[in-house]
């Protein structure tokens, strides 16, 4: 099966709450089961500042779309993006004419698998920068040598000596 893939950018008014944002991303994610449309990828690139004003709104929240679909996918898209109170404006795009679905959707498939092990991988260095912060601004060096071996950092007490509340 061959349809074509486009790119949808449209942007949000920038008071909705994060509930409000899903919800009219679930409206167009329905769009795709009714009219046989496959999601590519959905982001939502945040609130940023527009060239110009529109609707009186100086921000708005981007949201970037790619999907497949046949030319009645993206009319209804349009349709319902132009009808639904909180969108500010969109832009559609075709990227690509006769694109094989199974294959295209495997693509998409590794696309996600690597960026979820760059973010893995970006999480996992963040973590190590804070560990070395940590012990870059702990005092002590005695103390960072005895926390790496896993040894307490306090001094223990001496067997000769008696405890400070026990005295006869």
């Amino acid at each position: 099966m061959l349809l074509r893939e486009y790119e949808t950018i449209y942007i949000l008014r920038p008071d909705l709450t994060d509930d409000e944002i899903t919800g009219v991303k679930e409206k167009v994610a329905n769009i795709f089961s009714r009219e046989e449309g496959h999601v590519l990828h959905q982001d939502v690139w945040g609130k940023k500042k527009l060239s110009y004003e529109i609707k009186k709104q100086p921000k708005g929240i981007y949201i970037h779309l790619t999907y497949l679909g046949g030319p009645a996918t993206t009319n209804e898209i349009e349709r319902n993006l132009r009808l639904m109170e909180p969108v500010l404006k969109y832009q559609t795009l075709r990227v690509a004419k006769d694109v094989d679905v199974d294959r295209r959707l495997a693509e998409r498939d590794a696309e996600e698998q690597s960026r979820a092990a760059a973010a893995a991988r970006r999480e996992a260095e963040e973590k190590e920068r804070e560990l070395q912060a940590a012990e870059d601004s702990y005092p002590d060096s005695d103390a960072k040598a005895a926390r790496a071996v896993g040894e307490p950092d306090w001094p223990e007490p001496k067997p000769d000596e008696e405890p400070a509340g026990e005295k006869e």
